[in-house]
């Protein structure tokens, strides 16, 4: 019998907790609806450019690093036998690739980070798989 009236007050809260006109309010912006919100504290207007990084040699990126002006990518895909690849940020070329795919000691399967040392002289990867 208790749990018959733990049933019917849950099913109860379920029901009360179920108002759809609820509004979320913040000090900045008022939103009433997911679709859009204004916030009035927007005055300026600033227009974004883009400039094409020589994204033949980019494929199927899943992790980025920047470094001073280094840019290390992790490539994922099957058919490219480069996992770590370098460009420079100053002059938009393609440095080269750092590591090999492939289960040589000098070769990665699946880089999962690139991080930079303290000193930013060198930095590191994890390989998931050794």
């Amino acid at each position: 019998m208790r749990e018959g009236y733990m049933f019917l007050f849950g099913i109860f809260l379920a029901f009360c907790s179920c108002k759809s006109d609820v509004s979320m309010h913040s000090d900045l912006v008022d939103i009433v609806s997911c679709d859009k919100f204004e916030d009035k504290s927007f005055t300026r207007v600033d227009q974004l450019n883009a400039v094409s990084f020589n994204d033949s040699v980019i494929q199927n990126l899943t992790r980025i690093a920047l470094f001073d002006s280094l840019l290390f990518t992790i490539d994922s895909t099957v058919t490219s036998d480069t996992l770590v690849r370098c460009f420079s940020t100053v002059n938009k070329k393609y440095l080269g690739s750092v590591f090999l795919k492939g289960n040589a000691p000098t070769e990665l399967l699946s880089a999962s980070s690139i991080s930079a040392s303290v000193d930013s002289l060198s930095f590191w990867t994890f390989d998931m798989t050794k």
